[in-house]
């Protein structure tokens, strides 16, 4: 995405979880349109260390929406970490499913005050825990929040978007670009260089071997050299400004 994540800027995402929200389901919503079939709205990030904030927030999306709807929470448990709510509506308002989607290995069950305060504007419904992506790094838990509450949506991620990484380091990682620094954007410069570098060869050696239309294939070469020759001058001109 364009103006989106970098996962690993912990304060970033805890600040910012509506908003990241809001723009991959964007993203989503236009590249694949048919995955999201009902209007999905996301409150904003909520707090422990403010009391009743949360049926505050539940209260507000009653008045203001109604019929067929998935209300996403993002909310910050107090020192703690970031977990993740999901409410499904149906359309007599009432709710078909409670989630409560906890990224950090450990219990895993809900917080009392979560209850109460969903039950004091909806007397019935019960949230429940689920399983979900989980990783042991309590900073990772706003990054994990983000992506398990997309999943749960059915938001899909380009091959471009997600790289899985090994357990030792952050599970997923959406790949962003206006919001990374200098140094974040020298190791994506060095790989497209390599890809580039790469097309080069391929170009040389199969299509000259199947000589058709050397016109054809001199543009080809011409034009995937002066890209890797541009990516090369980027790539030295940030580590130069380093």
């Amino acid at each position: 995405m364009d103006d989106s994540i970098v996962f690993g800027n912990t304060e970033y995402l805890c600040n910012n979880m509506q908003a990241i929200l809001l723009t991959q389901l964007e993203k989503s919503r236009q590249q694949f349109p048919e995955c999201i079939t009902k209007p999905i709205h996301v409150l904003s990030d909520i707090s422990d260390t403010t009391e009743g904030e949360m049926e505050q927030c539940l209260q507000n999306e009653k008045k203001d929406h109604s019929g067929d709807r998935i209300t996403l929470i993002p909310y910050h448990l107090e020192n703690s970490y970031s977990i993740g709510i999901l409410i499904e509506f149906g359309s007599d308002n009432q709710i078909k499913r409670a989630e409560y989607i906890n990224p950090v290995n450990g219990p895993n069950t809900v917080p009392d005050r979560l209850q109460q305060q969903l039950a004091e504007v909806y007397p019935n419904a019960v949230l429940k825990a689920i399983d979900s992506q989980m990783h042991g790094d309590k900073t990772k838990s706003a990054e994990l929040t983000i992506y398990n509450l997309l999943k749960s949506v059915n938001v899909k991620f380009q091959k471009a978007d997600v790289e899985e990484k090994n357990r030792n380091e952050s599970p997923f990682i959406l790949t962003v670009q206006t919001l990374v620094g200098k140094k974040n954007n020298i190791q994506p410069l060095e790989n497209n260089l390599q890809v580039m570098q790469q097309s080069l060869d391929n170009i040389i050696s199969t299509q000259l071997a199947n000589i058709a239309d050397i016109s054809s294939v001199e543009t080809a070469v011409t034009e995937t050299r002066d890209k890797v020759v541009k990516t090369q001058s980027t790539s030295q001109d940030i580590t130069k400004s380093l």
